[in-house]
């Protein structure tokens, strides 16, 4: 069973201890895998909270047409009023990964994917998953609406 069934562009699942699965929902997604593997790493240095770790690439097997990815667990957990100490902690420590995370340089990075720019902004469920954050919450959803 996914850890987050709400994700639309890939499912993740738990590995053990230390490692999650992330598989992509459809072949559209799969160009994902590769662009995390090579900039999951070279975003992490420049965050203040850490981000997945990619370990490793999948490659398609029976019923699971596409690469896929391992990363590293990030404990966490979807974040609610309820479970969200401090609302305006959090929401500096939101706004201080978002605006470091804008601040990295991307003259190499690589083009925004067809599926990111209209599917994101029309998502009824965006989800930021951070981990480590000040507060008792790991990670951050906004409500389907």
């Amino acid at each position: 069973m996914p850890m987050n069934i709400s994700d639309h562009d890939n499912r993740t699942f738990r590995l053990g201890t230390d490692m999650s699965v992330r598989i992509p929902s459809a072949q559209r997604y799969a160009q994902h895998v590769e662009t995390e593997r090579i900039w999951l790493p070279r975003l992490a240095p420049h965050l203040p909270l850490p981000i997945p770790t990619p370990l490793a690439i999948g490659k398609p097997v029976h019923g699971c047409p596409w690469i896929w990815s391992v990363n590293r667990w990030l404990d966490g957990e979807n974040a609610t009023i309820v479970k969200i100490d401090d609302l305006s902690l959090f929401a500096r420590d939101l706004a201080n990964f978002l605006n470091r995370l804008r601040s990295i340089g991307t003259t190499d990075g690589p083009k925004p994917a067809p599926t990111t720019s209209i599917e994101a902004a029309t998502s009824r469920c965006t989800t930021l998953k951070c981990a480590s954050l000040s507060t008792s919450c790991k990670m951050w959803s906004t409500p389907k609406q």
